[in-house]
């Protein structure tokens, strides 16, 4: 006998699940019907078959699936919805589109988790590392509320600022990490070529080299030794890295020293404050009761002292406390913010305020980021310059000293 998972009606309308015993598709659907209960058709399968569908599909997410892609299933989906499709039939749909070439086997894994009964939050779950787990608490929250399409479409909408963001960084950091690469390997020509073949010139002279000839000619004579100790500390810095990476005491300092790095920290400030303004606002949006939206918010952020803020703040607002105020009692946000969100909330418009709290840090961030990356490349091109120009200088005077003991 095999086992079937099943969902079906009640007489009363309502709906239950459950895994049967049964020969054959036909006689679990006999045994349903003589229970009073009316299956779904689609929604029938062999417990053993899903189990081996879920292992095969599983394996196949672990392929890559690029930002693009991910943005393009949520806007498609959300698109699709908006204009009254049914689910089955848009996720069928998608596959077909050119720009999700590379999530074909992933959304045909979600398409039969949606036929199979279960929802588009559980199916997408259910694929490990195609969405953030944040994404997909906001989704299953608007599938209780019936906002479905329009949480998609604003999760799109935060996803392609986001991917801007990461395009325009990579794009000002490419000419500093060009020009980085080929200052050293300038250094690393001049070290290995040109000095030491001016070792056997004062060799001839019977004179001790300068300083930055002998610093030199020893690193390259004890070239693979340096190699060797080089290895040796990036396997143990490796292996001690991995270890603190298991200690939830050091992570929790670490994660609540970062904020308060100078320059650095104000920046993770603002783009936590980001994530974390943008799911509350759009769960609020969407009819999400504020703790649920709340707990769903601590998955937006990785940063542990900042999800422990988020749950104090919570219980605090569960014992009749007000956001603002708690968000600044927990230092959730910084106090200008909170102070936004006290505003929202004396309007009853705290989810459109926490939206304009997002877009404002997304604002000042992004400024921040230009002018970073507008001051990087001057400052890298002089600082390379300097040191490519003083071992140049170094090494010119190193023969010209040569030529002064040649002459009588």
């Amino acid at each position: 006998m095999d086992r079937f998972a099943y969902r079906a009606y009640t007489d009363k309308g309502d709906i239950v699940k459950g895994v049967l015993e049964a020969h054959s598709h036909g006689e679990a659907l006999q045994l349903l019907r003589g229970r009073g209960l009316i299956p779904f058709a689609s929604c029938l399968e062999s417990a053993s078959a899903k189990r081996g569908f879920q292992q095969t599909h599983r394996r196949g997410a672990s392929r890559s699936v690029g930002e693009a892609s991910r943005l393009a299933f949520v806007y498609e989906l959300g698109i699709l919805l908006r204009a009254q499709m049914p689910l089955d039939h848009a996720l069928q749909i998608l596959p077909q589109q050119p720009d999700l070439k590379t999530a074909v086997p992933t959304i045909r894994g979600i398409a039969d988790a949606v036929a199979s009964g279960g929802s588009l939050a559980e199916a997408l779950a259910a694929q490990p590392g195609f969405l953030l787990p944040h994404q997909t608490a906001m989704i299953k929250a608007a599938e209780h509320t019936g906002s479905v399409a329009e949480i998609l479409l604003q999760l799109a909408s935060a996803m392609r600022r986001q991917i801007e963001l990461r395009a325009r960084v990579r794009a000002a950091l490419t000419y500093p990490a060009i020009l980085l690469c080929m200052s050293m390997a300038t250094m690393a020509l001049v070290a290995t070529v040109l000095v030491p073949s001016l070792l056997p010139l004062f060799e001839a002279q019977q004179t001790s080299p300068p300083l930055i000839i002998r610093v030199f000619i020893a690193l390259n004579t004890n070239f693979s030794a340096i190699l060797v100790l080089l290895a040796a500390a990036a396997g143990g810095a490796a292996l001690i890295a991995r270890r603190l990476g298991m200690n939830e005491a050091f992570l929790l300092f670490r994660d609540g020293a970062l904020p308060r790095l100078p320059v650095i920290g104000s920046m993770l400030i603002q783009a936590e404050t980001i994530r974390i303004a943008t799911a509350l606002g759009l769960l609020l949006k969407n009819g999400a009761a504020l703790s649920q939206a709340l707990i769903i918010v601590q998955k937006t952020t990785k940063n542990r002292a900042i999800q422990r803020a988020i749950a104090a703040a919570n219980e605090r607002v569960v014992a009749g406390s007000r956001v603002a105020r708690a968000f600044a009692e927990c230092a959730v946000m910084p106090s200008s913010c909170c102070h936004l969100a006290a505003v929202g909330e004396e309007a009853n418009r705290l989810d459109e305020m926490m939206l304009h709290i997002a877009q404002m840090n997304e604002a000042a961030l992004h400024n921040r980021l230009e002018r970073m990356m507008t001051l990087l490349t001057p400052t890298l091109t002089l600082i390379m310059g300097l040191l490519v120009a003083g071992l140049i200088t170094a090494v010119m005077k190193a023969i010209l000293s040569v030529n002064d003991m040649a002459l009588p």
